[in-house]
């Protein structure tokens, strides 16, 4: 009986939460995703509001998006031959100064259309380069019998993320402003680097 309650317990969804590492990385990446979800409401606003045409304002989702299509099987290959820390932290500068830039930008009201779009593609190209160091992290940071649970919880994070980010984004663009969504990017980003970093070999 008491085998058979072990096993119900170790297919529980939760179960990777209880691996304190997996649960920092996974708090880490939602915090994340809820300030790149806000970030791309801002963006997409603030695209409207300066009077891109139609045609720009579809293109700010495809400009974020492109590049996981472009580099996703390069990146892949990349991070397999070179140093994964190493990477992660070029990355991770990547992103940084691509949100800075916006930011900055933004409260200085230098910002234009083409510049968003510029800058969301270069995000993009960040975050392909950085999601397969990150799926190389999991299988390092769980045991093999809460991998299962890892998984689905990463898929949760991921939705999660993508529903809390538009709403808080929403709510905080009439009161801060469009930069004021993208520092608070560069904060999730700064959580996000040091973090990952910190379990990378």
């Amino acid at each position: 009986m008491l085998v058979v309650i072990k096993q119900q317990e170790n297919r529980s969804v939760w179960l990777a939460l209880k691996n304190r590492v997996f649960f920092g990385l996974w708090i880490t990446g939602l915090v994340t995703g809820c300030c790149v979800s806000a970030h791309d409401t801002a963006a997409t606003w603030l695209t409207n509001a300066l009077g891109a045409s139609p045609f720009l304002l579809s293109l700010t989702a495809t400009s974020a998006s492109l590049p996981f299509f472009l580099f996703a099987l390069p990146a892949g290959a990349i991070s397999d031959l070179v140093n994964r820390q190493k990477l992660l932290i070029a990355t991770y500068f990547w992103l940084a100064a691509a949100a800075v830039l916006l930011a900055l930008s933004t409260w200085l009201h230098l910002v234009q259309p083409y510049f968003i779009l510029t800058a969301a593609f270069l995000l993009g190209v960040g975050f392909a380069f950085g999601a397969p160091v990150w799926a190389s992290i999991i299988p390092e940071v769980v045991p093999k019998s809460e991998l299962p649970s890892a998984i689905i919880l990463i898929g949760l994070q991921m939705n999660l993320g993508g529903i809390v980010g538009p709403a808080i984004g929403g709510f905080l663009l009439p009161i801060a402003g469009p930069g004021m969504l993208f520092s608070l990017k560069c904060f999730g980003l700064s959580v996000w680097g040091r973090d990952d970093r910190a379990v990378l070999p």
